[in-house]
C-alpha cells in the first residue's frame, strides 16, 4: 500500500459519499442491545469520518491519516480498523489519480492496485499541537484572499495616527 498518496483533487459529492460508505463498513461498530452505546458509537465514527476528510481535503497523506486515526484509540476504531481505513482510503484516491471513479469496497490485495502514484503534496514538517492543529484542520492557508479591509482608503495629511499617544 502507498502510504504517501494525497487526494489528486477536491473530491465530488458523490466520491465523498462513496468514501464515506466505504470507510464506514470498515468501522467496528457494536452489535450492543443498548441504544445508547449504539447512538454513541454512531457519531463517534461520524466525528472519526469528518476528522478524516479534513485531514484529506487538507493535503494529509495517508499514512498521516492512518496513524491519526490509530493515536485518538477510539472503540469504533481500534489499530486494525485504522489499518483496514488505511488501505481503502489509498485503494480509492489511488483510482482516482489514475483516472477512475474511486475505488471499489473489497481490499483483500491490501490496497494495492498496482500504480504508485507520486506524492503531490510534501507533509509538512512535524511539531507540536494538537491533532486537529497538526491535521492543518485549524488554521488553514488564508492567502490570495485579498486586502482585509475593503472600505475606500482615506487620504491621511502624515501627522500620523491609530496610536495610544495622546499628544
Amino acid at each position: 500500500m502507498d502510504t504517501n498518496i494525497v487526494a489528486p483533487r477536491k473530491l465530488t459529492e458523490s466520491e465523498s459519499t462513496k468514501l464515506r460508505s466505504l470507510l464506514k463498513s470498515k468501522l467496528t461498530l457494536p452489535s450492543s442491545n443498548s441504544e445508547a452505546e449504539r447512538t454513541q458509537a454512531e457519531e463517534d465514527a461520524a466525528d472519526l469520518l469528518d476528522y478524516a476528510f479534513a485531514m484529506i481535503a487538507n493535503g494529509k497523506n495517508v499514512g498521516y491519516v492512518e496513524e491519526e486515526l490509530k493515536s485518538m484509540e477510539m472503540e469504533v476504531c481500534d489499530a486494525s480498523s485504522a489499518k483496514m481505513l488505511g488501505r481503502t482510503l489509498a485503494k480509492f484516491l489511488g483510482e482516482l489519480d489514475n483516472g477512475g471513479g474511486g475505488g471499489g469496497g473489497s481490499t483483500n490485495n491490501g490496497g494495492n492496485n498496482n500504480a504508485a502514484p507520486a506524492n503531490r503534496n510534501e507533509e509538512k514538517g512535524g511539531g507540536g499541537g494538537n491533532a486537529l492543529s497538526m491535521s492543518g484542520a485549524l488554521g488553514s492557508s488564508r492567502t490570495g484572499r485579498g486586502p482585509r479591509n475593503n472600505s475606500p482608503r482615506r487620504d491621511f495629511d502624515g501627522r500620523g495616527g491609530g496610536g495610544r499617544g495622546g499628544r
